[in-house]
């Protein structure tokens, strides 16, 4: 069975149009995603190369690491408030090398 297309009235702009002014503020773009073993994500964790950043934030840069975060709702007798708590250490190969704690109340 083959669908029945109706084209659209001359008055609207519809988006498959050429001339649509909506092609400018609309992105097409087919993706092909492949798939990606845990085998190729060690591999490139493994034979990281540091990428130190000279135009930043125009620059890639890349974090290799770890990090954890927690929400803490403390026993209301000890009166202190809710409080978000994010850790990350950044291994030598980052971009940059560093320790973080932050600590939201």
């Amino acid at each position: 069975m083959k669908a029945n297309t109706i084209p659209a009235p001359e008055n609207e702009y519809a988006l498959s149009r050429p001339d649509s002014p909506f092609r400018k503020i609309a992105a097409f773009t087919e993706e092909k995603q492949d798939a990606v073993t845990e085998k190729d994500i060690w591999e490139k964790i493994v034979n990281a190369k540091k990428l130190p950043p000279e135009n930043w934030p125009k620059d890639i840069t890349r974090f290799y690491g770890n990090g954890a975060g927690a929400v803490i709702h403390p026993p209301k007798q000890l009166n202190l408030p809710d409080m978000i708590i994010n850790g990350w250490h950044w291994d030598k190969l980052s971009s940059w090398e560093e320790d973080v704690l932050q600590i939201f109340l």
